[in-house]
């Protein structure tokens, strides 16, 4: 009965601290990603003077391409 109540307690104490990790992961590979698509618009903007007119006019790939575990 003991043991039960301390791998409970145990539980409790885990179980948030592991969801709020795999929050932060989330957040972080979508700021990656985000990073990496404004870099390729930047660039392209630095060596052409104006804005590309879509993705893969900043060697992107497609909008419908573009995305990953979390997110589309």
């Amino acid at each position: 009965m003991i043991v039960v109540a301390i791998i409970g307690i145990l539980v409790a104490i885990v179980l948030p601290q592991y969801q709020n990790y795999q929050i932060r992961g989330k957040v972080t590979e979508a700021l990656e990603m985000s990073d990496s698509v404004k870099r390729a618009f930047v660039y392209f903007y630095a060596d052409h003077g104006r804005w590309p007119s879509g993705n893969t006019d900043a060697g992107l790939p497609a909008a419908s391409d573009l995305s990953s575990t979390h997110i589309e």
